[in-house]
């Protein structure tokens, strides 16, 4: 008896350690592995759907809602900050600059970068004016007696930003944000 005894106990035994590893190959085990298997291409990788104009460059960017801002990121860093009426910093964004802080005060918009002033100009309020396509254009005129540029926020006919272009240093021209065509 005891030996039948035995042979079920070690039956069962058997059984279960033979279950835990049938278990253990399952999705669950396919799921780390695939997370573990950098080897592998990952197809359903987001793609940028924004990108940034300056000159006859261009870099492909990630809008990320980031508190009350959208953030517009890229490769090595790169970080342009926008506020949902401003550009408040650009990181990484031109040749040999870290980061590019823009500040407005009753106006008066300021460029500083590493806390050194590098220009100032005085900024008129926002002005909207309707497009012939139905969108909105708003367009805040800025200027400090040598150099005048606009910033501008293009709002399609659904509500959406369509558009960005804005000073984001004094020795460059502006930038322009937009979504990529497909």
């Amino acid at each position: 008896m005891t030996s039948l005894l035995s042979r079920c106990f070690c039956c069962i035994l058997i059984s279960a350690i033979v279950g835990c590893s049938v278990t253990f190959n399952s999705s669950q085990y396919e799921f780390v592995r695939d997370l573990l298997d950098f080897g592998k291409a990952d197809k359903s990788a987001p793609e940028a759907s924004w990108e940034i104009r300056l000159q006859d460059a261009s870099v492909k960017v990630f809008p990320v809602n980031v508190g009350t801002e959208v953030w517009f990121s890229g490769d090595n860093g790169l970080i342009v900050k926008f506020n949902g009426w401003q550009v408040t910093e650009a990181i990484y964004l031109l040749p040999n600059s870290g980061s590019i802080s823009i500040g407005i005060e009753k106006l008066q918009m300021t460029f500083e970068a590493e806390r050194e002033m590098l220009g100032s100009f005085l900024c008129a309020n926002w002005e909207s004016l309707k497009l012939a396509d139905n969108s909105t254009l708003f367009r805040q005129d800025c200027g400090n007696g040598s150099e005048d540029f606009v910033n501008e926020i293009k709002v399609d006919i659904s509500g959406s930003i369509s558009s960005l272009r804005f000073k984001v240093h004094p020795d460059y021209p502006r930038i322009l944000l937009e979504p990529v065509l497909k």
